[in-house]
């Protein structure tokens, strides 16, 4: 258990990214100014709000050792379902958005929980289970939907992607709570300190009476509800759904959680890190942006964030 005592969820790395952000910040805006606008730094926090929610989210399920990359399938469904409900509950006369938050993250728990069930029941690499619920969700998404929207959502619903507060999007904010929620998880509880035994030995977990099928249905369940909470953000700010949302996602979901320093080993992670690492993915694509560069250009920029990133991770955690 030697590798949990250095496990830290606010390290050296953190500062490191702080300091690559902040540099990077300052040549950015000394190219293009309008990147240090306060309107525009608003954006790229509330632009990559949802890639945040679900970062933290991969991090769980990183930091004991799996990997989920069913994340886009989970995204496309709780999305669909969350934009269906939103409109027959408009039709219903119901205008209480935190009913389709609810509907979505349950949604995303339940496939969450088939995951983590599988997992731990089959006992194959989460990364074989999940690529083959990937295409039986996604497939039997637009088998059911033949690939339509579902648009025109309630005004009460999309109002909430505009909302702002201190110069803040609504969606920041749930961002940042979701990360003080697993913070407060890992950090403080026994249960979150079990999730980081399995992760660093998962033997030696069991040895000591950790269950590690709940662990691991418990954090693939989280991963989906917290996956169902992203899609209504997305849907509530596109004001409509798509079947085929989400596809790519776990590329950028696995980068940020290790760049952030969640070992590829598991247990080992860093909430702020994480948040950090998404913070640093938004802050290149907007400047990307900035300088018109294509957008199919952040497709190969974040490839090779992920590779340089695996491979400092994997020399960090052999050193």
């Amino acid at each position: 258990m030697q590798r949990l005592q250095k496990n830290a969820l606010f390290n050296k790395r953190d500062l490191h990214l702080i300091l690559i952000i902040v540099i990077l910040g300052f040549f950015i805006s000394y190219n293009a100014p309008e990147f240090i606008q306060v309107r525009n730094l608003s954006n790229i926090l509330g632009n990559n709000s949802v890639y945040g929610i679900m970062a933290i989210g991969m991090t769980l399920i990183l930091v004991t050792g799996n990997i989920d990359i069913s994340v886009g399938a989970v995204f496309a469904i709780t999305g669909m379902t969350a934009a269906s409900f939103a409109n027959y509950a408009d039709a219903a006369g119901i205008t209480t958005p935190f009913l389709v938050f609810a509907v979505s993250m349950l949604a995303g728990a339940a496939l969450g929980f088939i995951n983590g069930y599988l997992v731990a029941k089959i006992k194959l690499p989460a990364i074989i289970i999940t690529l083959g619920n990937m295409s039986i969700m996604r497939g039997l998404l637009l088998l059911l939907t033949q690939g339509a929207w579902v648009s025109g959502m309630p005004e009460w619903l999309t109002v909430l992607a505009r909302t702002k507060y201190l110069g803040l999007y609504a969606s920041t904010y749930l961002w940042l709570f979701t990360a003080l929620f697993v913070f407060a998880l890992l950090k403080f509880t026994v249960l979150g300190r079990g999730i980081l035994a399995v992760g660093g030995n998962s033997t030696g977990a069991q040895r000591i009476g950790i269950n590690q099928k709940m662990v691991y249905i418990f954090v693939f369940s989280v991963f989906g509800a917290l996956t169902g909470l992203a899609s209504t953000i997305y849907i509530a700010n596109l004001g409509s759904a798509q079947p085929v949302a989400g596809m790519g996602y776990e590329l950028t979901l696995i980068a940020a959680s290790i760049i952030g320093g969640t070992s590829i080993f598991g247990g080992k992670a860093s909430i702020l890190g994480t948040c950090l690492g998404v913070i640093l993915l938004g802050i290149i694509a907007n400047a990307m942006v900035l300088a018109l560069v294509p957008v199919y250009w952040q497709s190969l920029v974040t490839g090779l964030v992920i590779i340089l990133a695996i491979l400092f991770s994997y020399r960090e955690e052999r050193i």
